[in-house]
């Protein structure tokens, strides 16, 4: 099984509106080494960092992605930057808010057009499990909130806020889409960092975002042997650090596999 892998980190974004973090390039760099040690049939990688991993750039790695997949391959788009939220009015989310990626160039540009929205990262993917009946997601990022900082806990979180996304936006609205509210992909896992409600962190110190962290923590052990294995040691190591560090960020799983997926 050849594994090929897109890895996207942002730290520094090019609108001044938007905060710059701190680790998410180390992110993708750390986790694209870490997976390569455990690819058994081969490993290709394409990493954006920064100012490389702009919204055309991130769907042309989607695309690199289709094309250098083939059936029995296992495909990986990581993702480790700000993640958004604004309230939905197409209907086509549960919680009645639409979830964005914020590629280097977000906020440049007024409109909603200038975020990577939850529809278009699935209709990107779907040239990818049209090639492989195995697609990995993971998303180290804040999916709603409202504070760039834990009060009281140093704990930086991955979001733009929720005013900076208002003003951007402006009175731009996505095309309605037709989807199933909250289904999961057929042959697509995805691992997210915490629940859409969420944020993701980066903890006072660390070089990785802590959930990035569990995740290449879980790779190194050997019990760890497929991907829903390797969520669940990565979810339980975050679990027991958030009281400790006084957040709420609980890692979610959406399966849409028909079976174990192996890691080794």
């Amino acid at each position: 099984m050849k594994t090929i892998m897109l890895a996207v980190g942002i730290s520094q974004y090019a609108s001044d509106e938007i905060p710059d973090l701190t680790v998410c390039h180390a992110d993708a760099a750390a986790m694209v080494a870490a997976v390569r040690e455990l690819a058994p049939g081969g490993f290709a990688e394409l990493v954006l960092l920064n100012d490389q991993a702009t919204k055309a750039k991130i769907e042309d790695g989607v695309a690199w992605l289709a094309q250098n997949a083939a059936p029995g391959d296992q495909a990986i788009f990581y993702y480790s930057g700000h993640g958004a939220s604004f309230d939905d009015d197409s209907g086509d989310e549960a919680d009645r808010r639409e979830e964005f990626l914020c590629p280097y160039d977000c906020g440049v540009s007024a409109g909603i057009g200038t975020f990577i929205r939850d529809d278009e990262i699935k209709q990107w993917l779907a040239a990818v499990s049209a090639k492989t009946e195995r697609v990995v997601c993971i998303f180290d990022s804040c999916h709603s909130g409202s504070a760039n900082m834990a009060p009281g806990t140093g704990a930086v979180a991955k979001e733009v806020p929720p005013e900076v996304v208002r003003r951007i936006i402006g009175d731009d609205r996505p095309p309605p889409t037709a989807k199933s509210i909250g289904a999961s992909v057929a042959n697509q896992i995805l691992l997210a960092g915490c629940q859409d409600y969420e944020q993701s962190f980066i903890l006072p110190g660390d070089s990785t975002s802590l959930f990035t962290a569990a995740l290449i923590e879980a790779l190194a052990r050997p019990e760890v042997a497929t991907v829903q294995d390797w969520f669940e040691a990565a979810r339980d190591a975050v679990e027991e650090k958030i009281d400790l560090a006084g957040i709420q960020q609980h890692p979610n799983i959406i399966d849409g596999s028909s079976g174990e997926w192996a890691l080794r």
